[in-house]
């Protein structure tokens, strides 16, 4: 519950950490959109715990951002998608000078950038080329928001990623 509610609020969620044990713990429907980021991250943890012994495949991480976003996007049926070719994709730009810094990969490309991904949360640790699984971790987090492969959502989802490939070394 307290991952749910902190990573919520640090996602903008207002609501108190008091409201929100409550609302979990009494299984009552959220009251606005920040109750319903709360429930759904909550929901997506309880997931991710179910998952920690499998390979990461992009249906996954799919479904993990259905989860996180289920009723909270304004095109509902964007949730547990990727991004389409022709919708606009979101980039980073330097305040001052309005300088692009980070545009992501096109759409079209996402397919497949999220399949080498999973491909990488896989790799076996064979002794030559050892990677802490922590390191590991960080990187698909990073892989991820630098892909930005949804419309909306990019945060949940690169924080249940993360804690999702953390889980993996607790569970060991």
């Amino acid at each position: 519950m307290e991952e749910a509610i902190t990573s919520s609020q640090l996602e903008g969620a207002s609501t108190t950490r008091q409201a929100a044990v409550a609302m979990l713990r009494s299984g009552r429907k959220p009251k606005d959109t920040s109750e319903r980021m709360i429930l759904n991250n909550y929901r997506a943890i309880k997931n991710i715990r179910e998952m920690t012994k499998q390979p990461l495949v992009p249906e996954t991480v799919l479904m993990l951002h259905k989860v996180l976003t289920a009723e909270t996007l304004e095109d509902p049926a964007a949730a547990g998608r990727l991004q389409l070719p022709d919708e606009l994709r979101v980039h980073v730009a330097d305040n001052a000078t309005q300088v692009i810094v980070h545009a992501p990969p096109p759409a079209e490309q996402l397919p497949h950038r999220l399949e080498m991904m999973c491909g990488f949360a896989n790799e076996p640790d064979d002794g030559q080329s050892f990677m802490h699984p922590i390191i590991r971790s960080i990187l698909l987090h990073f892989w991820l928001a630098y892909d930005h492969p949804f419309v909306d959502g990019m945060s949940y989802s690169a924080h249940a990623l993360l804690l999702a490939m953390l889980s993996r070394i607790i569970a060991v």
